[in-house]
């Protein structure tokens, strides 16, 4: 399955600024799981997912959380990994950012797992994001408020490809898309 099969557009493939609306929030799940196994069946790991409450792993740490999948899926040396986290982290103050990155998933509060998903979506080199409505609004809004967030999104290049997806209708600037196949 590509995502071709799953929308109107293939929004792997074909660089935009996409938004899917979907009748319930819980078809989201669904969704991205759909469009992680067609992701991965063209380069593990080109598929960044930022969800209203992320999912880490909760026995790693969360700066493992963000370097071990892409060491994961394209390998290469873990030094190289903390060289690109570092050059992502320039000019944050790194006392706080170190504290909150050796926490364990249960010790980050909603917004600093939100930080540790995005920088896990931006260290994969992800091709393709997947956004929840709910994210976006937190990212927009945290963005002008949080220093942290406001010098991260300074630092970081976006995807060729980003998919929102809400229960609501599209914002301007992106491209409405149907989906194809029923995930109910």
């Amino acid at each position: 399955m590509n995502s071709f099969d799953l929308f109107d557009i293939d929004v792997l493939r074909v660089p935009g600024r996409y938004w899917l609306t979907i009748a319930e929030k819980e078809e989201a799940d669904a969704i991205i799981d759909l469009l992680a196994k067609a992701a991965n069946q063209i380069q593990a790991g080109s598929l960044g997912v930022l969800e209203t409450k992320p999912v880490l792993i909760n026995n790693l740490r969360a700066w493992e959380n963000l370097i071990l999948p892409r060491w994961y899926h394209q390998a290469g040396g873990l030094s190289h990994q903390e060289d690109q986290l570092a050059a992502v982290l320039e000019g944050l103050d790194l006392e706080k950012v170190l504290l909150m990155l050796g926490k364990l998933p249960g010790q980050l509060d909603l917004g600093q797992r939100r930080v540790v998903a995005l920088l896990r979506a931006v260290m994969q080199h992800a091709s393709t994001w997947v956004v929840e409505e709910e994210w976006l609004d937190w990212w927009r809004d945290a963005h002008g408020r949080n220093q942290m967030l406001a010098k991260i999104y300074q630092q970081i290049e976006l995807p060729a490809s980003l998919l929102i997806l809400s229960t609501n209708a599209a914002a301007a600037g992106y491209q409405s898309i149907n989906l194809r196949v029923d995930v109910a």
